[in-house]
């Protein structure tokens, strides 16, 4: 993991205690900071919960933001990568069905040209969204690629996560309940100059594939564990240590994200299975 990534990863949990992320319905508080964590000490815990004095159920969130100050600060941090994948690692609990909600957002705002209304100061770069619907007991790893609209970099950066706004429920259960920890952007022109080398020396053939893959190697980059994940984020398949070839001969056609743990380090790849 490079600085910048360990950087946004410390900032989500350091800015919710110190009440720098909030929660998109004010009323009642409903994210909060627990130390059921995945790595370190603490992680975010968000739940939906009823909110009496309007006899309804909130749901939960948290998000990049700067409370206090001017747009776009208010909803987001400054940032100028141009990064592939958010990744975190996730707990969650439905209740009634509900389902979690993610979301990045990558813009640039014009702060200087005078009389123009909101929409028009903001420019999206890139902006990708998906839902959690099933419950998870254990701390999985999801990876969700982002998805560009222009070739621009941008000036900032917004993540969310809710407990609800699924369009197929609205209808809010008090306890649904996700958590979630180490948070991070990969990929793209955040990787290092040693992840820039482990790109080059780790290959994917064939590509598209139809009944198996095979995974090259250089400079005794040893494989430990590759994990398949759906476009939501979800893990399809998972091996361990090296094959001579890794079989989806059983997975529906569709494009995919490999994660390819090594000896020295984590890259991810997309699969094209015919």
């Amino acid at each position: 993991m490079n600085s910048i990534q360990k950087t946004l990863s410390r900032a989500l949990v350091r800015l919710a205690w110190n009440n720098g992320i909030f929660t998109f319905w004010n009323i009642p508080y409903t994210g909060s900071i627990s130390t059921d964590s995945y790595l370190g000490d603490y992680c975010i815990k968000i739940e939906t919960l009823e909110c009496e004095d309007q006899n309804s159920t909130i749901p939960g969130g948290f998000f990049t933001a700067n409370p206090g100050t001017g747009s776009p600060y208010f909803y987001s941090n400054p940032f100028s990568e141009r990064p592939e994948f958010l990744n975190f690692y996730y707990k969650f609990n439905s209740v009634g069905g509900d389902s979690a909600w993610v979301g990045i957002q990558l813009l640039n705002y014009d702060s200087i040209t005078p009389d123009l209304s909101y929409t028009e100061r903001v420019e999206i770069v890139a902006y990708t969204e998906t839902y959690i619907k099933e419950s998870v007991s254990e701390y999985t790893e999801f990876v969700l690629p982002i998805e560009y609209d222009t070739e621009d970099f941008p000036g900032f950066m917004w993540i969310g996560f809710r407990t609800g706004d699924d369009p197929q429920n609205i209808n809010y259960h008090v306890g649904t309940t996700l958590w979630v920890d180490e948070v991070t952007v990969s990929g793209g022109t955040l990787n290092t100059s040693d992840t820039n080398f482990l790109e080059t020396w780790i290959s994917l053939f064939p590509n598209p594939a139809k009944e198996s893959f095979q995974i090259g190697t250089k400079n005794r980059t040893a494989i430990q564990t590759l994990i398949l994940y759906n476009y939501v984020g979800q893990e399809i398949k998972r091996w361990v240590n090296t094959q001579d070839s890794y079989s989806i001969a059983n997975i529906d056609s569709g494009t995919y994200l490999l994660g390819i743990e090594t000896s020295k380090g984590i890259v991810y790849k997309r699969v094209i299975k015919k």
